[in-house]
């Protein structure tokens, strides 16, 4: 069975889609999605991805607006989550530390 939108056009008559971009006071960006959705290439390092991608993303991105805030997700110690994966108590945990010269591991 299939569903024809059938109310697209009074949308559009009561908020028409704009073709460019408008101009915000703030921009406020999941890190890690951004990480996620942007081109990755393996071997670079983390440093060089941060130069060459993620830097002039953020940079792109205050052409449009004053200010680019960048939130990251925080894993704690003493998190509901972290219980439960202690609780789970299966597999070996790898350590693994994002430096500067880590290699992006591209998966």
């Amino acid at each position: 069975m299939e569903v024809e939108p059938k109310n697209l056009e009074t949308l559009e008559a009561v908020s028409p889609s704009q073709k460019t971009a408008r101009s915000v006071d703030a921009n406020v960006l999941d890190g890690g999605a951004v990480v996620n959705f942007l081109q990755r290439i393996p071997g670079k390092t983390f440093q060089e991805y941060g130069q060459d991608i993620f830097l002039p993303y953020l940079k792109e991105q205050l052409e449009s607006t004053s200010r680019v805030d960048v939130v990251w997700d925080t894993y704690r110690d003493d998190s509901l989550k972290s219980q439960i994966r202690g609780d789970r108590g299966s597999g070996t945990r790898q350590d693994n530390r994002v430096t500067p010269k880590t290699k992006d591991p591209g998966n």
